[in-house]
């Protein structure tokens, strides 16, 4: 609109009096007259562009204000921005329609601090309460805010493109579960007059939309369909498809979204899920998404051909796509876990595992967008372009360098010890150090027994080792030991000690209780043997709302704020006779224990969350989080981990029988799961799995590696590979990224990025014929030759460690390093360089691990340096350039706020000119110096002209020269 009038240097700022404001006005004028004939909410209120705060430039730049002098001014400026609009639209609308027509004010973050300053809205104006983003309600309205005229909203997200890194646009993963707990608050809390949901992408979120949209009509009715997730899942799915498979498809579609939300599929990063603390969680999680996934498969080929696209657009691609994004990381993982361990073959067989589960989600968004329907949803499903930001690509794997002859080498679990009550099996991972395959042979005690006792290792071989069932009894009332020796046909021998724990003297006659085993007391939250409540007070149960799996448990206090107790309350003790959770547990050991709460995420912004811990008659303990609202305390790894571990050191307890208790202090507080470590805790995403707990009658069993399904072969590969259409390489080949020099001279954050089509060059790096790999008597020798004004090489040249080439370490610590990991160059064989983990920043460049390269410079004058590389977030996004040890002016650097972030560039590989440097003739030392871990560079391209650096197949890098 102001180009079109010609309007100049017009900021939408009502601090600005004058034309300016009047300008502002006539926009909002312009806006309420194109609407006037259609049924329109208003919402009044004002806020900055690309979701900034409140623009105030002449009140935030009056020195002679306080800092509440400043806020006060704002506060009347927005009032009158309020009343302001709301005669526009008297003037627009007319007297009658202006003072009728639905008004909305938003308290959300840009201006909830002046609503909470005291900012007056008229009571016929709906306040709209909003989420954090992520479908966790932020705050409710108070006792006087449920009382207003104009009543009380909800805005709620489906899908948000977020913070650098936090964005979930692929497809909604929160659980319906979630959405209709937190509607459910929503409406207990006075919000009822008006509900939004921001969707983003329909497609992939119908299932969502309709959920949300039948319980906005059904809130506060005795009979819901939106009540029982489950029967709505199997009503939608049997009204929209025949076969009867309502149920099925429910059971499904609830796991899936619990599984799926620990991390969503956009958050996803290396080693999200531990391959050896308490087994491999990373293993089961994938295997459960895979076994949904090929569930899911079995449904869409029972249905008639008519109903099968739509089963796939509206139910199937989501938990497809989830399981080859999510499988494509584990692979990735599990190449670098064999790669720290020695196994070469296996790191590459893994990296090429990873590869496949990336092509096949490739295949399936060709099929979705060109082949079902002929092509009629083509572009609407786009994860991997901008807009909106692209999804998670690429995991870092770690392909082998060197292979050599072959050699075994073993991988064992920690502690080999079996408790009577813990998991069932043991594992122990053999694997090849080198090419071909290895022979073993394995020596096993008798009561024992092992799933293989000798064979060949070609890359891995997982072997399962468990008591006899014949053998346990006796086992677990005398205990014994024992040795499994493993010896190699190369000669190498390993010997792993085996216990089997004499069995404790149980209360069996009292209690019911959980066991101690393998150093934790696991318990789900809805474990408990007795909740006990009140009128007032109550703990309810929230059926798939557990982290991963199960259900969590919800305080519900009738009298929340009456319940607000501080620490050092008088009445502290009167708790334990309120209403309280009560575990009973089993210790075999004696001491002070380590207590993790796993909480689902409820906020408080204007209190807090808190509950209470009580071991036996013991006075409860309070424990609170910082994490009251978005931004603050441990929030954001909570959304990102679907919630939050809290800890807690318990007195120090005898072994034998206690009672846990845990007590509701604020409204909402939700458990997921408790966890008493006896032992050395482990890092994991999980935590350990469920302990074995005696009921009174009979053991239910730990779970733990026997949760792991057994089906988890490709065994539905053909089928798809068939229906996706195996398209050509060049079809799913993404274009090539480019930033030039002047790539920052125009706002780039939110916009495209200039491209061209891509083409893959030959493959280059492979194994010889008889499985060996030398890698790096393939980069050559002798220092870079620029030609031409131009010079062009690999970074991960810098692995050899010569004088023409080599890598330095993190000062003072010598920590960090560049290491390497593969790139989708060099026909798909390539490498990249990067420094790994998620977080470590230098602020000095000569401090950070470096990659140097000798070059020689016959043409001299300026070079603009580019660098093809990958970034996942702004955490990850900088890097710095020296030339002979030199840092370069800020003007000579191309980046914006000390990075390379942009929207469309996260997650893809691109070629961005980061440099421009002088350099007369002669050699020069070129480096590139670690700024933020996790950047990932594969070519450095030099050159004194304007050109874009090539696409692979036509990269010609530059003579390496040996001199004397």
């Amino acid at each position: 609109m102001a180009e079109e009038k010609n309007y100049e240097n017009i900021r939408y700022d009502y601090s600005l009096s004058g034309e300016n404001r009047e300008i502002i006005q006539e926009y909002w004028a312009e806006s309420v007259e194109m609407n006037r004939n259609y049924e329109v909410c208003y919402t009044v209120g004002m806020r900055g562009i690309h979701d900034s705060g409140f623009v105030t430039e002449v009140i935030d730049q009056d020195t002679s204000l306080t800092q509440s002098e400043r806020t006060e001014k704002k506060i009347h400026l927005l009032e009158k921005v309020i009343s302001d609009q709301r005669e526009i639209l008297k003037e627009v609308l007319g007297e009658e329609k202006g003072n009728s027509v639905p008004q909305t004010f938003i308290p959300y973050k840009e201006v909830l601090d002046l609503y909470d300053g005291g900012l007056q809205v008229p009571e016929d104006v709906t306040l709209i309460w909003v989420d954090d983003n992520f479908g966790y309600m932020r705050r409710y309205p108070g006792k006087e805010e449920q009382e207003r005229k104009g009543g009380n909203g909800l805005y709620y997200h489906a899908s948000y493109w977020a913070s650098p890194g936090m964005s979930y646009l692929f497809f909604n993963s929160i659980p319906l579960a979630q959405t209709g707990n937190e509607l459910k608050k929503c409406w207990e809390s006075g919000i009822r007059k008006m509900w939004v949901l921001n969707v983003g992408a329909l497609k992939p979120l119908e299932i969502d939309m309709e959920f949300f949209l039948r319980y906005s009509w059904e809130a506060g009715k005795n009979t819901r369909n939106t009540k029982d997730v489950t029967q709505f899942i199997s009503r939608w799915i049997n009204r929209n498809f025949s076969g009867n498979f309502g149920m099925d498809a429910a059971e499904i579609y609830n796991l899936f979204a619990q599984i799926n939300n620990v991390c969503k599929p956009e958050h996803l990063q290396s080693d999200k899920f531990s391959q050896n603390a308490y087994g491999n969680e990373a293993k089961y999680r994938i295997d459960i998404l895979k076994d949904l996934s090929d569930r899911a498969g079995k449904i869409y080929q029972f249905l008639p051909e008519e109903e099968k696209d739509a089963f796939f657009e509206l139910f199937l691609m989501k938990l497809q796509a989830s399981y080859y994004i999510n499988a494509s990381f584990y692979f990735a993982d599990r190449s670098r876990f064999f790669w720290e361990q020695g196994g070469m073959q296996a790191a590459d067989s893994y990296l090429e595992k990873s590869r496949q589960m990336d092509r096949r989600k490739q295949e399936l968004l060709y099929y979705y967008n060109h082949l079902m329907q002929d092509g009629k949803w083509e572009g609407i499903l786009t994860p991997e372009s901008f807009s909106p930001p692209p999804t998670v690509l690429y995991p870092a794997a770690k392909p082998a360098l060197v292979i050599g002859a072959a050699s075994l080498g073993v991988i064992r679990e920690d502690n080999f010890i079996f408790h009577s009550h813990g998991g069932i099996e043991k594992i122990i991972t053999l694997f090849n150090k080198g090419c071909g395959e290895i022979g073993y042979k394995a020596a096993v005690p008798k009561w024992l027994e092992v799933s293989e006792t000798e064979g060949c290792v070609a890359a891995e071989k997982i072997l399962t080792v468990r008591i006899r069932e014949s053998e346990r009894k006796i086992c677990f009332e005398q205990g014994r030991t024992g040795q499994i020796i493993i010896t190699g046909e190369d000669g190498i021998r390993y010997e792993i000690e085996i216990q089997a724990e004499k069995e404790t003297a149980y209360p069996y006659r009292e209690h019911a209780f959980y066991a101690e085993a393998d150093g934790y007391i696991s318990i789900p939250a809805d474990g408990y043997s007795e909740n006990v409540c009140t009128k007032e007070a109550a703990w309810r149960k929230i059926e798939y709302l557990g982290r991963g799996w199960g259900a969590a448990m919800e305080a519900f206090l009738e009298a929340a704020q009456d319940r607000a107790i501080e620490s050092d309350a008088p009445g502290i003790s009167d708790i334990r006779q309120d209403c309280y959770l009560k575990y009973p547990f089993f210790l075999e050991n004696s001491g002070a224990f380590l207590l993790e709460i796993h909480r689902f995420l409820t906020l408080n912004p204007t209190g807090k969350v808190r509950f209470a811990v009580g071991v036996d008659n013991e006075r409860p303990v309070l424990i609170e989080t910082d994490t009251v609202d978005e931004w603050k305390g441990c929030w954001k790894d909570a959304v990102m981990n679907d919630g939050e571990k809290l800890y807690h050191m318990l007195p120090w307890l005898s072994s034998g029988y206690h009672i846990l208790k845990i007590y509701p202090v604020d409204q909402y507080v939700t458990l997921n799961k408790l966890v008493i470590y006896t032992e050395k805790w482990k890092e994991s995403n999980f935590g350990p799995f469920e302990s074995a707990f005696y009921d009174g009658i009979k053991w239910n069993t730990a779970k733990g590696a026997d949760m792991i399904p057994v089906n988890t072969e490709e065994n539905q590969s053909g089928f798809w590979r068939e229906l996706y259409g195996n398209p050509a390489d060049r079809e799913l080949l993404l274009p090539m990224l480019y930033a030039a020099p002047d790539f920052w001279k125009t706002e780039r954050l939110y916009t495209r990025s200039d491209e061209k089509e891509n083409r893959l060059g030959v493959v280059r790096y492979t194994c010889c014929q008889d499985g060996t790999k030398d890698i790096l008597h393939q980069f050559g020798e002798g220092l870079f030759m620029e030609v031409d004004g131009i010079a062009a090489f690999e970074a991960e040249y810098a692995l050899e460690n010569s004088e023409n080439a080599y890598v330095t370490a993190s000062l003072p610590d010598g920590k960090y390093y560049w290491s390497h990991t593969q790139a989708e160059t060099d026909g798909g064989s390539g490498f990249a360089m990067m420094i790994e983990g998620k977080g470590r920043y230098w602020e000095n460049a000569l401090e950070g691990p470096g990659m140097h390269y000798r070059i020689r410079i016959q043409n001299p004058g300026t070079y603009f340096v580019w660098l093809l590389m990958k970034f996942e977030d702004a955490d990850s996004d900088s890097c710095y350039l020296l030339a002979d040890g030199m840092q370069q002016d800020a003007d000579r650097i191309f980046s914006s706020h000390g990075g390379f972030f942009t929207y469309s560039m996260k997650q893809r590989w691109h070629w961005r000119a980061v440099a421009a440097l002088d350099l007369n003739a002669g050699e020069h030392i070129l480096s590139v110096m670690g700024k933020k871990s996790g950047l990932r560079i594969d070519r450095i391209y030099m050159t004194q002209g304007n050109e874009w650096p090539p696409v692979d197949a036509d990269w010609r890098e530059s003579r390496r020269i040996l001199f004397e």
